[in-house]
């Protein structure tokens, strides 16, 4: 009867920490996601706001010096 108990023992062991890891590696994928996410705002955010600020530079080209191929 030990015998039996150390083994179910073992086997507990084994599969805590298989969870135990497994909660791991889904805590750090899922950390590397927010990473990655905050850099692919940060970049959006970069190109939209270089876009804007290139379509007002335009805009005021055109309405201010008439350059808007007249």
């Amino acid at each position: 009867m030990r015998k039996l108990t150390q083994k179910n023992r073992t086997l507990e062991q084994q599969h805590d920490y298989m969870w135990r890891q497994r909660r791991t590696t889904l805590a750090q994928q899922k950390m590397e996601q927010k990473k990655a996410y905050k850099e692919f705002m940060k970049e959006t955010f970069n190109w939209v706001l270089s876009a804007l600020f290139i379509a007002g530079w335009l805009l005021f080209a055109c309405f201010n010096g008439g350059y808007c191929g007249t």
